[in-house]
């Protein structure tokens, strides 16, 4: 079984190039990206393998074009993306290059597993753009911060979820993908227990109450109590007296 990925460099703005060429140079991305490709399948539309100038050494090249008469020394042509995976299914990675368009259709077309973003931290004006992520692709991993030239960026990956496990919990699912986002994405910071926290703005997480109730503890609880002190927040009282003349002691000393 094989694997295809979308592998591109954006923007901020989801910039992809202007004038069929790259907006920036990054040398030690462009290394990585000579690295992941190196003895595979890359796919791309015409305008794109016209940008670079030649075949990619090490690298077989496979063009998507309608012309029916281009043909290019080295290259496998073929007339649409069902057809290039069919010439690389022997592959066990294949990566889909560029350009906007063929990224597009092959997302729109559900023939995508993964995608390899290089995400530049800076909107730049251009002519060409990567299109939106699909729902169905979740984050599952971002890199530190890299910088050249004064210009920081990024890799994300994204996984189709075609492929992913299915849960039966599905609040337990919702509640453990928001741990890793905000592990992977959140901002780090320095507390008094020298460990650190991890904060991300806007999470939020939905359950639906009349089908079950969320509940996360560390410790022992009785149902009474989670109850009483549901009641408590939800009347927006402080006074800890009313939790306390019901033998519910876990908020002294953290109230009014």
């Amino acid at each position: 079984m094989n694997t295809i990925t979308i592998i591109a460099a954006i923007a901020n703005n989801n910039a992809l190039g202007k004038n069929n060429d790259l907006i920036w140079h990054l040398p030690a991305d462009l290394k990585r990206f000579k690295k992941v490709t190196s003895e595979h399948h890359i796919l791309m539309g015409r305008n794109t393998f016209e940008s670079i100038g030649k075949p990619l050494p090490n690298r077989t090249t496979v063009i998507i074009t309608r012309n029916k008469n281009y043909k290019v020394e080295g290259c496998i042509v073929v007339d649409s993306i069902e057809k290039a995976i069919e010439v690389a299914k022997e592959d066990k990675h294949i990566f889909i290059i560029g350009g906007a368009q063929i990224y597009k259709q092959a997302m729109a077309s559900d023939l995508v597993d993964r995608l390899d973003i290089t995400k530049v931290h800076h909107a730049f004006e251009a002519d060409v753009f990567f299109p939106e992520i699909p729902e169905d692709f979740k984050l599952v991993s971002v890199s530190d911060f890299c910088e050249e030239k004064d210009i920081y960026y990024r890799k994300f990956v994204y996984n189709s979820n075609k492929y992913s496990i299915k849960w039966k919990n599905q609040e337990e699912l919702q509640y453990i993908s928001g741990l890793n986002h905000i592990i992977k994405t959140g901002c780090h910071t320095i507390d008094r227990t020298g460990i650190g926290t991890y904060s991300l703005f806007g999470l939020t997480f939905k359950y639906d109450i009349s089908k079950t109730f969320p509940l996360l503890t560390t410790k022992k609880m009785w149902v009474r109590a989670i109850f009483e002190e549901l009641k408590f927040y939800l009347s927006g009282k402080t006074d800890n007296t009313i939790l306390n003349d019901k033998k519910i002691t876990i908020w002294n000393g953290n109230t009014t």
